[in-house]
């Protein structure tokens, strides 16, 4: 907004006036977070930011194995654009090594944690990964 007069040079300065902006917000949960806390969170970002503004959440940190986080959980309580998890389950692979060690899931994870190599952050992955394939395979039957 400003003002122009040929003589004379005005100022300009902007003016917001849209109804709506873009806003990100991250959301850090724990092992102990519920779905009912991330919605929790979320109201809360919402009521202290508007309701009218569009919305991006990204959800960091280890979570419940069991715990998932879906776009159409959140969508229902604000304008939401994208919801991007990046949390990971936070298995106990000793734990299941133990309860699986005559089968492939066992075997997998003891090549992992029994080998001697370091786990650095692609090993990790796999293992986690790999866990998460076995572990919902095992499931499904």
């Amino acid at each position: 907004m400003g003002e122009y007069n040929k003589d004379v040079q005005e100022e300009a300065a902007f003016v917001p006036f849209s109804k709506r902006n873009y806003k990100q917000f991250n959301l850090d949960i724990g092992t102990t977070t519920t779905l009912s806390d991330i919605k929790d969170m979320v109201e809360n970002i919402v009521e202290a930011n508007g309701r009218d503004n569009i919305y991006k959440f990204v959800i960091n940190g280890k979570r419940d194995p069991r715990l998932e986080i879906k776009f159409e959980d959140i969508k229902e309580l604000c304008n939401l654009a994208e919801l991007v998890d990046k949390s990971v389950p936070d298995y106990n692979f000793e734990k299941i090594y133990e309860e699986n060690k005559d089968n492939i899931i066992g075997m997998f994870i003891d090549r992992y944690i029994n080998s001697g190599i370091p786990l650095d952050e692609n090993r990790r992955k796999s293992l986690l990964y790999g866990t998460r394939a076995l572990l919902g395979a095992t499931e499904e039957k």
